[in-house]
């Protein structure tokens, strides 16, 4: 009885173990950093209940967390390195960015905008606008398979209305399937009356694939003046300054600080890029406007020193 019994404990034991194993590799992101952030609409409203997923991408784990009344979000002990981060709340337009955080010393906050989600579908027969406006409540709502079933079905039943592909296109966008949401983009493009919006959403689509070749295709169809969303104007901006386009890259972050005065990141890569053009005085206005609004983190550090190489 006695050897059954130890034989009892060691498999206990074992299973211990093998639980305890599973379950750290599961928070293989724990480490003893921090960062936090504030989430807001286009207006500077904060935004409650977002929901912010990070994913640290060298351990290939992460978790999730959810913003406060103020749009705030806070995400500690967790390990250095690139982490893919994502900010997802019914009826706005999903973000998705990629930083590098630092396990040891302090992070930037992190301040992200949301854009409202287009919902209307223009140009719709008459005869077909009360199953629209259901699949528009239904999107409106959150409930993203219900209301691409409802689009999908009038497509289906009413192959003319073509212009619907948009509204499941906005559908595959907000559950993350930005593949078929370009496909159904560009379906409705013929039949849209506002060629632009098609060409921005698809943008944004393969900006939020990290296809930055095919977002700026795709975005410079579209004047900048005609694009209200700054973070997208960043984005593309980035793009720009990535493939060494700086004459590209710098109209685009200005219209994103012109869109928000205090977009700090936005004005930390239009003086970078009037540094690459070799325009100082410029840089320094922009750089300055910086530190109007961002006096006191690592960047604004850099800031100051890039300030005194420009004298």
């Amino acid at each position: 009885m006695k050897r059954h019994s130890w034989m009892y404990i060691a498999f206990g034991v074992l299973w211990l173990s093998l639980v305890l194993a599973v379950a750290s590799m599961g928070q293989a992101w724990r480490g003893k950093g921090r960062v936090k952030g504030v989430v807001t609409d286009t207006e500077g409203k904060p935004l409650e209940g977002v929901t912010v997923r990070l994913w640290h991408v060298e351990s290939e784990a992460g978790f999730e967390t959810k913003t406060n009344k103020k749009g705030e979000w806070t995400a500690a002990f967790i390990r250095g390195g690139q982490w893919n981060i994502d900010f997802e709340l019914p009826g706005y337009v999903t973000r998705k960015i990629t930083v590098a955080l630092k396990e040891l010393g302090p992070n930037e906050e992190i301040r992200i905008q949301l854009q409202k989600a287009p919902t209307a579908a223009p140009a719709v027969p008459p005869e077909l606008l009360d199953k629209v406006d259901e699949g528009n409540r239904l999107f409106s709502e959150g409930k993203y398979a219900e209301a691409l079933a409802v689009f999908e079905k009038l497509v289906q039943d009413y192959p003319n209305a073509r212009v619907l592909h948009f509204n499941i296109g906005n559908c595959y966008a907000q559950m993350g399937q930005f593949d078929k949401a370009i496909q159904h983009y560009e379906m409705s493009m013929e039949a849209h009356p506002n060629k632009d919006e098609v060409w921005i959403a698809i943008g944004s689509a393969h900006l939020q694939l990290r296809q930055f070749d095919k977002a700026v295709q795709a975005l410079e169809h579209v004047s900048l003046e005609k694009i209200e969303d700054p973070n997208l104007l960043y984005d593309l901006g980035n793009a720009y300054f990535a493939a060494n386009q700086l004459d590209k890259a710098i109209p685009a972050f200005e219209r994103a600080v012109q869109l928000k005065a205090d977009f700090t990141d936005a004005l930390y890569m239009l003086g970078t890029a009037y540094i690459g053009k070799g325009e100082k005085a410029k840089a320094r206005e922009v750089l300055q406007k910086y530190l109007q609004y961002d006096s006191t983190s690592d960047r604004a550090k850099e800031v100051q020193l890039m300030l005194r190489s420009l004298k």
